[in-house]
């Protein structure tokens, strides 16, 4: 009603419009004869989709998220969060953005059920990246920048009904055991040397020899040897990784003699190989033309690589047939560490597992629930439930 009334009295030749127009007139005569608020930039007109492809641009450009000069599996989770948000506000002009823009985004990524509550924020936390770019470089206004930044991660309160993944889990070396002796003989050693040196499964599928130095590092009278990871994790950050290689995980080594430096020391090429001598080593009836045939011709051609996927899919068959509680590559790890930490302390375990902040390491660490009843067994025996007697008056 009020900007009525103003819209009403400020009509054109009244006292009102003289007045207003007279003390506008001053006041730009004050402002150097300049508009008061600057003319928009012609790149901060941009919409929202071409403000993005230059963000990926840059990105590229300036090699973020590139690792021996490939892109990584996170500049593919860039380009699908961006191109997921574009699709329905790319034609925003960035000037005319506000927060409400990403809530409402995230409201659509929330009403796709498969969709994890970190997978949600993990796309969300990509579009507040590009946005912070954005709002350097003078395409979006401070206050939706102001309004985006104060978007808090969906909690576990709001939306943990969609946290369906499996606890992680310590993997014994039992259960280890038990799998290796059901794989080939490659995955096996893999294995194996994870379990003992507390890799990630990555770099176990990535040694080579020349990355192994044999320069004895010797503790209490037992010499290792040192695996130094190339293209480690945290190599963009500056951070070395290596680890310790005891003489159990020398031995393994050494069964598999370098064809040269700079090879992969595990091969599923060589994996089908043995499997395929094996088979017909055992086979009970007589070789055909057929099968003689068939191995002179060219058969399938395998990787001189392990990828984490193939490493997975072998250790999985080594689990069906070992009927073991399932597990992942990456719990194999995680065993290693608990087991270092329930001997050394969780300092040590942090060193030996890389880890740059100690608080990772305890992410790692899985307690057995036994050490609960250990220890109020412990205090019962101790009478007083373990507490001093109060001395009488």
């Amino acid at each position: 009603m009020e900007d009525h009334r103003a819209a009403r009295d400020l009509r054109q030749g009244s006292a009102a419009a003289s007045k207003r127009y007279a003390e506008l007139v001053e006041a730009w005569e004050k402002n150097g004869r300049q508009p008061f608020d600057p003319t928009p930039d012609v790149e901060q007109m941009k919409p929202l989709r071409a403000v993005f492809a230059t963000w990926e641009s840059y990105l590229d450009a300036s090699g973020r998220y590139v690792k021996a000069g490939k892109p990584t599996s996170q500049r593919g989770i860039v380009a699908l969060a961006v191109r997921e948000f574009i699709e329905r506000f790319g034609d925003v002009p960035a000037t005319r953005y506000s927060e409400r823009h990403l809530l409402q985004h995230r409201d659509d990524l929330e009403r796709r059920e498969r969709l994890s509550r970190n997978g949600i924020n993990r796309k969300v936390g990509v579009l507040v990246a590009g946005l912070r770019w954005a709002y350097g470089r003078g395409f979006i206004a401070r206050d939706a920048w102001l309004g985006t930044s104060a978007i808090e991660p969906l909690t576990r309160a709001e939306a943990g009904h969609r946290d369906r993944k499996r606890v992680k889990r310590a993997v014994s070396l039992e259960e280890v055991e038990k799998v290796a002796a059901c794989l080939p003989r490659v995955p096996a050693a893999m294995l194996r040397l994870q379990a003992m040196m507390g890799c990630r499964p990555g770099e176990v599928c990535g040694m080579r020899w020349c990355d192994i130095d044999k320069t004895p590092i010797v503790v209490d009278g037992i010499a290792c040897w040192t695996f130094n990871v190339d293209g480690a994790k945290a190599e963009h950050h500056g951070k070395e990784t290596s680890y310790a290689v005891p003489p159990k995980a020398q031995a393994i080594l050494d069964q598999f003699p370098p064809k040269s430096p700079g090879a992969p020391i595990f091969s599923p090429s060589a994996t089908m190989a043995e499997l395929h001598d094996l088979r017909r080593a055992q086979r009970q009836t007589d070789e055909t033309k057929q099968m003689h045939d068939r191995d002179a011709s060219e058969g399938r051609m395998f990787s001189d690589r392990y990828d984490v996927p193939t490493y997975r899919q072998a250790i999985e068959r080594g689990i069906r047939k070992a009927k073991v509680t399932p597990f992942t590559p990456h719990e194999v790890r995680h065993g290693a560490i608990t087991r270092a930490a329930a001997r050394f302390g969780a300092f040590a375990a942090s060193v030996f597992a890389n880890h740059s902040n100690i608080a990772t390491t305890e992410g790692y660490v899985h307690a057995p629930s036994i050490e609960r009843y250990r220890v109020a067994v412990g205090l019962e025996g101790l009478g007083n439930g373990g507490l001093p007697k109060a001395e009488g008056n």
